[in-house]
């Protein structure tokens, strides 16, 4: 963004029109916000049971059956690491360590997983940032061949010409764009047809439990749940650990 604006600054304030220049800079603009929202929100973590007298319990069965509001049998699943039941769409992410309501992924790019709650967040992350590869690979386009070939836009000229190391920065983001555009529009058409298909990235590779009901897309993408967390809290401690001790402070006269 910042190189695509230093090779092109002038030309995106003086020679085209402010809409081409909003468009840019609302697309890459909307990426960071997207990307930092999808970072730090919840996915859905469930909390696991704080009680430590459940070490010292028999294992429960892996399994069990229940029946949801809608009448319909879920099979839950038992998590040996948070020690509660979790629903057929819940998994234990190794990255996290924690079961995470609708997983679909861990994302190593938002450091974060992917699940219940900021799958629409997410996706909106993956189009920005499709459409802003987009603007980048069709203006620099746009503008290196106009100006290789010193004609106008729109009717106007363009007011510097495109030197040694600006046409190289250009080249390169034609092929920066091009080569990570190619994986983006892929990636995100994939996710696209999962939220249509009603399915997680996860289910898609492994198949769907046993109870998991067909995502919709208000499911996936507009349904925001209230975060079972309280803030601070993701691991609660145990309820027998003593209070911290209170250490006075030494100064180098009492010394």
């Amino acid at each position: 963004m910042v190189l695509f604006f230093y090779v092109w600054g002038t030309e995106l304030t003086e020679t085209l029109p402010p809409l081409f220049t909003g468009v840019a800079a609302a697309c890459f603009g909307s990426s960071i916000i997207f990307l930092l929202i999808t970072s730090f929100t919840d996915p859905g973590i469930l909390p696991r049971n704080p009680d430590p007298q459940v070490l010292k319990q028999p294992q429960p069965p892996m399994y069990r059956n229940r029946t949801d509001e809608y009448g319909n049998v879920q099979t839950d699943t038992w998590c040996t690491t948070c020690h509660i039941y979790r629903p057929p769409r819940a998994t234990h992410c190794q990255d996290c360590d924690n079961c995470v309501r609708d997983f679909d992924h861990h994302c190593p790019f938002t450091r974060n997983c992917i699940g219940a709650r900021n799958y629409g967040f997410f996706i909106c992350f993956l189009s920005s940032l499709s459409l802003s590869l987009a603007v980048l690979l069709c203006g620099c386009m746009l503008l290196g061949t106009v100006a290789d070939n010193h004609g106008t836009v729109l009717g106007k000229p363009l007011k510097e010409p495109l030197d040694g190391n600006r046409r190289l920065i250009n080249f390169s983001l034609v092929a920066f764009s091009m080569m990570m555009g190619m994986m983006m529009w892929g990636f995100t058409a994939y996710h696209l047809a999962l939220v249509i298909g009603g399915m997680t990235t996860k289910e898609h590779i492994k198949g769907r439990k046993h109870g998991a009901k067909r995502l919709t897309v208000m499911d996936r993408c507009c349904a925001i749940q209230p975060s079972e967390l309280e803030p601070y809290k993701l691991v609660p401690d145990p309820y027998d650990r003593p209070p911290p001790r209170v250490v006075p402070v030494v100064g180098y006269e009492q010394l």
